[in-house]
């Protein structure tokens, strides 16, 4: 014997020992002559904790609630990490039969490496968020400033600072209430969508295309904690009516993988929206939890496809900081406030809504609430110049001194300015225009619903002026 063939069966030797030392100190589940059991799932896990094959690669991600493969495995026939498969399954099962002449079935195995991998469990976006101590310098409140050119401003820093917390404490405190979706605007390719991808690569998506249409898309939320709605301005109203009750949701229940059993799943995610449109909101009333964020103004600091992931981890470290110290999360008054205006320019102008506004900003006669629907719609349709032709009618039915409109209705403006007859007012179209009417009255500045309005001598429910 040579040797090299002596070297190889010394190896080969030194191997049977070391597998027959592990499995006899292994905690395996035995029979009554010694040998170990098949179709036992404790037998599985034991062989997925001591065989020097198999340790050390399973997993448990308790943020996605994913059972991973921590490393690349020639006998599991995978030669890199990701999800354990159905694939992973039945390779184990296999190289079990092989290598020790054990027979489990797919059950055992099922349980064994869901048992395995809880042994190693791990949240991955609190390990990045953990992973350096904040050096004190500020990052926060200026991060869509410094890598965006954003408007730098107080507005653009609260906002900014209160959706970060907002992501930490949905790691921290899975489910907290927090509704706010800030919306990144500004022209397609200064890096909006990879300055959020940035903030954790491997736990960002932008495919939520149904945004609750589907069990799917609720699935898909548990394995992401950064959810980017690319395009608003593509979206139908009933898009984001359906958007806004998704995204408002605090818990779901589903069946997650290797599970036999609905669960609630507390939201671990937060929402954030991309567009390149300056108006693409549907409506101010439907829109109060989208603020929006002027991006590409300014100079930016850190280009968003090189930025250093050091700069990054310092701006989760002292976003974390800041939700250990103050977890409010909810805009300051003054930012509220301000938001009307951003969102405002950003809703997609209704033709109506500018015919009404002229109307509730008119002066009309002093007997206004007296006249015919007739003489309203001629005074209405010839303003303001009718104002000065009144005295020339043969008949003025309209009596000075003018004032400002002071109350209408959906009812007066409906007819009045549109034209539209109580006769016809709950047909399909009429019916629409006053639901239309009502909600920009019931959102305008300086009016206010009010139950006793007198029109043609009738009190009824509208609109006064405050």
């Amino acid at each position: 014997m040579d040797d090299e063939t002596k070297a190889l069966a010394k190896e080969r030797d030194e191997k049977l020992r070391s597998t027959q030392a592990w499995q006899a100190d292994a905690p395996f589940n035995r029979t009554e002559s010694g040998g170990i059991k098949q179709n036992s799932p404790l037998n599985v896990e034991t062989f997925l904790e001591n065989d020097p094959e198999l340790k050390d690669t399973v997993a448990y991600d308790s943020f996605s609630g994913a059972i991973l493969l921590k490393r690349p495995n020639k006998v599991l026939g995978e030669d890199t990490t990701g999800d354990w498969s159905d694939a992973t399954d039945s390779m184990l099962r296999i190289y079990l039969e092989r290598r020790y002449h054990l027979v489990f079935n797919k059950g055992n195995i099922t349980d064994g490496v869901v048992s395995a991998a809880h042994r190693h469990s791990f949240d991955p976006v609190k390990r990045r968020i953990e992973s350096v101590k904040w050096d004190g310098k500020p990052r926060v409140t200026t991060y869509f400033i410094d890598c965006l050119g954003a408007e730098n401003n107080a507005y653009t820093k609260d906002i900014t600072a209160t959706w970060l917390v907002g992501a930490i404490a949905r790691v921290y405190h899975p489910g907290v209430k927090f509704e706010i979706v800030l919306i990144l605007t500004g022209k397609q390719g200064i890096g909006k969508s990879t300055t959020i991808r940035n903030l954790f690569p491997d736990k960002y998506t932008d495919n939520l295309e149904g945004l609750g249409k589907n069990k799917d898309d609720y699935q898909q939320l548990v394995g992401s904690w950064l959810i980017e709605i690319g395009e608003l301005s593509a979206m139908a109203k009933t898009d984001i009516e359906r958007m806004k009750s998704f995204i408002s949701g605090q818990n779901d229940r589903y069946r997650p993988s290797y599970g036999r059993r609905a669960v609630n799943h507390p939201r671990r995610c937060v929402f954030i929206g991309t567009t390149n449109q300056e108006d693409y909101l549907k409506d101010e009333t439907g829109s109060r939890r989208f603020y929006p964020i002027k991006c590409g103004v300014n100079e930016i600091k850190h280009n968003p496809l090189e930025v250093d992931d050091q700069y990054i981890l310092q701006v989760l470290a002292e976003a974390r900081i800041m939700y250990e110290r103050k977890p409010k999360l909810t805009l300051s008054e003054q930012t509220i406030n301000d938001a009307k205006g951003y969102q405002k320019e950003a809703t997609t102008i209704n033709p109506m809504d500018d015919a009404i506004e002229d109307f509730i900003n008119m002066d009309v006669p002093s007997n206004w609430s007296e006249l015919s629907v007739e003489a309203k719609q001629t005074y209405a349709d010839g303003y303001p110049k009718i104002r000065k032709e009144v005295k020339k009618f043969a008949q003025n039915p309209y009596k000075e001194p003018f004032q400002p409109l002071n109350e209408t209705t959906t009812r007066e403006i409906l007819a009045v300015v549109f034209h539209k007859t109580p006769d016809k007012y709950l047909t399909g179209r009429t019916n629409s225009e006053a639901k239309k009417i009502k909600l920009f009255m019931d959102n305008v500045d300086g009016w206010q619903k009010s139950g006793n309005i007198l029109i043609g001598g009738k009190r009824s429910r509208g609109y006064k002026k405050i």
